[in-house]
């Protein structure tokens, strides 16, 4: 009788050790796969972190160029309006020295300002030009993005 005892422990340790050894791989495999499962959202992450601070990027400089333009349309008004001023300074001078109604286009000081009028006025156009070119484009591609 101590021999079948020894015999049954015997296979009862062993039954024990089998299914231990089943519950451990078990558990290897739900770990393996929860590991899986939790690099695939991490690199879903790190992707997707990836495509928003490229086109925050994108957005950022793109804010940038239109801010210069603004500050340099801004600063050429600037200048206009000191030419107006410079112009009307010489117009009224050029009245009270000549007690007469007009002045004459023909006057060299008179000219160049009007010529440096008429070059802000054209500087100012074109800066305005491309920013509402750049708005339109920014538009449409903000458009073709949130389709996509």
């Amino acid at each position: 009788m101590a021999e079948e005892t020894t015999a049954e422990q015997q296979e009862g340790t062993s039954g024990a050790g089998k299914s231990g050894t089943d519950s451990v791989q078990k558990r290897k495999a739900a770990f393996e796969d929860l590991k899986k499962t939790f690099f695939t959202y991490l690199d879903r992450g790190v992707e997707v972190s990836k495509k928003g601070l490229k086109s925050a990027g994108s957005a950022i400089s793109d804010f940038g160029d239109k801010s210069v333009k603004r500050i340099e349309t801004a600063q050429f008004k600037l200048k206009l309006e000191k030419a107006y001023a410079a112009l009307g300074k010489t117009v009224h001078s050029q009245l009270g020295e000549k007690d007469s109604d007009s002045t004459s286009d023909s006057d060299e000081i008179v000219v160049a300002q009007m010529a440096e009028i008429d070059r802000l006025l054209s500087e100012i156009a074109k800066l305005e030009d491309a920013l509402k070119s750049e708005k339109a484009g920014s538009a449409k591609e903000k458009q073709n993005t949130d389709e996509v």
